[in-house]
């Protein structure tokens, strides 16, 4: 009966029906300092609720690293906490595409991620959807929804390389384009299928390697491991 009650509250909590709740985040705010009290959802004191009815399964899509406005987004405050934080720990500067003032997204779906693949490690095989939960939003896989605009694909504006005569200057803008376009489309891109690629060598050296073929294919895969990890580790910093 423990044990059922135990998965419940675990099922609740990692699916965000206590995020914000000001009698969670109270003590850790006051330990830190800090003023949380603008993430409860229902209100805070004796107004407010202890029980968020508004969300269900948010943790269902964040598995596969699937980010949707009104489902997870909504349920783990994603936008609500980038702010707070971005605030109350005093780092308060302007986001380059939106000039809006948080922490960056991309770095709290990634956060609430790993949180998420440390909680379905208590279900049975639960350590092989909490790797894939990790690294399919380490960067976060897919974002639908208008509601946190710097997450979504810009629309580049072309430079404008016709009528120009001078060589020189005219190479320039064009190898300029080329490495704007390749910033906002193609790396995004390529750091995604980095970390699936990762994930499947990940899987390769789990349930494949036996004594038989140790020695070629669990070469094979660590040596691709390394290599992802570099090419990600790179990609990173573009």
């Amino acid at each position: 009966g423990s044990s059922i009650i135990g998965v419940l509250f675990v099922f609740l909590c990692v699916n965000g029906h206590f995020v914000g709740q000001d009698y969670i985040t109270e003590r850790v705010a006051h330990f830190l300092g800090i003023d949380l009290a603008e993430l409860d959802p229902d209100g805070t004191g004796e107004e407010g609720g202890m029980f968020r009815f508004d969300v269900f399964g948010a943790a269902l899509p964040t598995l596969f690293g699937v980010w949707w406005d009104p489902w997870n987004i909504d349920a783990y405050l994603v936008r609500e906490r980038a702010h707070v934080y971005s605030m109350e720990l005093r780092d308060p500067q302007a986001c380059k595409h939106c000039e809006k003032i948080h922490v960056q997204y991309e770095l709290m779906m990634t956060a609430t991620g790993r949180t998420v693949s440390a909680a379905v490690q208590i279900v049975p095989y639960g350590a092989v959807v909490a790797k894939a939960c990790e690294y399919l939003n380490d960067p976060p896989l897919i974002y639908i929804g208008t509601k946190m605009s710097c997450m979504r694909v810009r629309k580049l504006e072309l430079t404008h390389t016709k009528g120009t005569k001078n060589v020189l200057m005219w190479s320039l803008l064009f190898i300029a384009s080329i490495l704007a376009y390749s910033i906002e489309y193609a790396v995004p891109f390529l750091k995604r299928v980095t970390s699936v690629m990762m994930l499947v060598y990940l899987f390769m050296g789990t349930f494949t390697l036996t004594e038989r073929n140790l020695v070629d294919q669990g070469t094979y895969v660590i040596l691709s491991g390394f290599t992802l990890s570099f090419v990600k580790a790179a990609l990173e910093k573009l």
